[in-house]
């Protein structure tokens, strides 16, 4: 299936979300129709949080009208570092995530901070719900590789990864979690959007991009492929990527979606010349979390 690299991410059904969103958050039967249509399309696995504003509630809506449809679910952690009982208040919130998906158990639980991961009792915790049987797998969603240094007890790590964010790639993390035998599932292939955005309706803080925006664009359309065709397959094919989370805010754009993933393998030349194109990009205009408001 065309759907099974993919990992549906939530962000965008459950808050406002994302630079280049002009819509905002979807209805309560836009994001319905948008779980289901995934679903159909072979997507199985789901990424979601708490901090998804009501994005784990409306997952766990569906699923309980849609009762054939049982999708791997992995959820976060909220932050916990200035809670003085983290262990109790990590209990509390995979509960609370339990309960809003439906769900007696999760396919995957992460903190959603690295700095909660690195605390001890916070780490404590989650292996105690593995052990227990409650989720599968462990782990974290980080910014950069060098957040993570040790991959020990590590199931899964989710992580950006684009044309225009390489660091995954450069920096070796991508080998590491394959000899690790860790998972890692790749967010952010379009940057918030950013990819899709006219050079000329760049923020003051991206105008950086818009010279690479311009080359990939030339290079996508000399190539016969959409700018967006080119920024997911450049990924989709990349050895060591597990799964993509891809968030979505509409039908219309999972449609688009399917028809990029059953494009053939891009060359390997071009893949190169890609990534040659957006390589050095600076971290605070690629990592989100640097942005201003």
């Amino acid at each position: 299936m065309t759907g099974a690299k993919l990992c549906l991410g939530t962000a965008q059904i459950g808050l406002h979300y994302g630079i280049a969103n002009s819509q905002g958050m979807p209805s309560a039967d836009q994001a319905f129709n948008l779980l289901q249509a995934a679903w159909e399309n072979g997507i199985h696995q789901i990424d979601t949080a708490s901090a998804y504003g009501e994005a784990e509630v409306r997952v766990g809506e569906w699923l309980r009208q849609s009762p054939s449809a049982t999708p791997a679910i992995i959820s976060k952690v909220p932050p916990l570092d200035r809670l003085v009982d983290k262990s109790a208040a990590l209990q509390t919130a995979f509960d609370a995530s339990c309960a809003a998906l439906g769900r007696q158990k999760l396919d995957g639980y992460m903190c959603h901070r690295i700095s909660d991961y690195a605390d001890a009792s916070i780490r404590a915790g989650l292996r105690g719900l593995r052990e227990a049987g409650h989720t599968e797998a462990i782990g974290v969603s980080i910014y950069a590789p060098d957040d993570l240094p040790d991959l020990e007890d590590t199931d899964i790590v989710q992580a950006p990864f684009s044309l225009l964010n390489q660091a995954v790639l450069v920096s070796g993390f991508l080998d590491r979690c394959a000899a690790a035998g860790v998972r890692l599932f790749v967010r952010s292939v379009y940057l918030q959007g950013v990819v899709f955005m006219s050079p000329e309706d760049l923020p003051a803080h991206l105008q950086v991009l818009a010279p690479v925006l311009r080359r990939l664009r030339g290079l996508a359309d000399e190539s016969g492929f959409s700018v967006g065709e080119l920024a997911l397959l450049a990924i989709r094919d990349m050895p060591g990527v597990s799964s993509i989370v891809i968030g979505l805010d509409n039908v219309g754009q999972l449609a688009d979606l399917m028809a990029g993933m059953r494009r053939p393998r891009l060359a390997p030349e071009l893949v190169a010349e890609a990534f040659r194109i957006a390589a050095d990009m600076p971290p605070e205009v690629v990592n989100p979390s640097e942005w201003k408001s």
